[in-house]
């Protein structure tokens, strides 16, 4: 077995790549034109991130040449926690007002075409 250069560079590639992806989920949920997910972005952001993670690590163990670690799971749910100290508070208010106002009049405008 070859022994990686930095120890645990695995779960560090996790915590990394969970935590972006974390974060556009975030910011995407957080322009949400539904309530329920504009409201509570941050949480399912990391719900959804969380599941997902676990859902390849699942996905994983029916691969022959793979195998499932609950530790890059634990990897994937910290990162995507860890994502979120990155996203401003409320993604600032006026920006997220005027994307809504934005994706509104343009909603307006292909209904008049």
């Amino acid at each position: 077995e070859v022994k990686p250069a930095i120890p645990h560079l695995d779960k560090i590639a996790h915590l990394a790549m969970y935590g972006v992806f974390a974060y556009f989920l975030a910011r995407n949920f957080a322009t949400s034109e539904q309530k329920a997910l504009e409201s509570n972005f941050r949480l399912f952001a990391v719900a959804l991130a969380f599941i997902y993670g676990i859902m390849l690590e699942l996905l994983q163990n029916e691969m022959p040449s793979r195998t499932a670690s609950i530790m890059d799971a634990f990897a994937n749910g910290a990162g995507a926690i860890i994502g979120q100290l990155f996203f401003p508070p409320k993604l600032n208010d006026f920006r997220l007002r005027l994307q809504r106002i934005t994706h509104k009049l343009n909603k307006i405008k292909s209904i008049i075409k």
